[in-house]
């Protein structure tokens, strides 16, 4: 059932959008009749005795071609606020920019069909995974440039990546201590090693042919 701010209470002015629509597409009988949505049902939620489930919700809005979210919440800016607080419990509140995002994708989803939210969720998933792939690359990557840096006593540096590794990687201070990362500081050490040496002989392999007679 949609929720509203007075517990086991139908919300009035809800029960007259309701009421006006059903009843400016014909009767209770008509609708029930075409919406799948008992007579019985009609009038409970247009007398105000109950709110309506969100599946009679769409269907009624469907067959009245009405707008499911001023039917449920209303047209005004404080009630589609409302409204989104029974779908939002907290935000992340990373950003102004990014809570109205949150708040105006939710409260759009309301209007929409079936088909449109399962493919909408197609997208997301594969969004999803896209990020989650690319975020654990730059994870990796950001982790070896900090024991780069370790090895290289590049202490301030190491510092700074460090703090982010914590702060948006979700890494512990533990985890970053050299102790914690004695093997892979081995590892990259004898990596870093391999590539001097073979930089090293790739110079002196160019300088040996621009020495060499003409």
């Amino acid at each position: 059932m949609i929720e509203n701010e007075h517990q086991g209470m139908a919300d009035k002015n809800r029960a007259e959008r309701f009421k006006a629509a059903i009843l400016a597409t014909g009767t209770y009988e008509e609708v029930a009749e075409k919406s799948g949505v008992s007579v019985s049902t009609l009038v409970r939620i247009s007398s105000g005795k109950t709110d309506p489930k969100l599946s009679d919700a769409v269907k009624i809005a469907k067959i009245t071609r009405q707008n499911l979210n001023d039917l449920v919440y209303g047209e005004t800016k404080e009630q589609q606020v409302e409204a989104v607080k029974s779908f939002v419990t907290a935000l992340n509140g990373t950003d102004e920019a990014t809570d109205e995002a949150y708040r105006s994708i939710i409260w759009k989803l309301t209007s929409l069909y079936k088909e449109d939210i399962q493919a909408i969720n197609v997208q997301i998933q594969a969004l999803s995974e896209f990020r989650h792939k690319q975020r654990t690359t730059e994870r990796a990557s950001l982790k070896r440039t900090y024991i780069e840096n370790l090895i290289e006593k590049r202490s301030d540096i190491a510092d700074m990546i460090r703090k982010e590794l914590v702060e948006n990687y979700g890494f512990t201070d533990d985890e970053l201590s050299e102790a914690q990362l004695e093997y892979e500081i081995v590892t990259e050490r004898k990596r870093l090693e391999k590539e001097k040496e073979e930089r090293k002989k790739a110079i002196e392999k160019t300088e040996k042919m621009f020495r060499r007679p003409l």
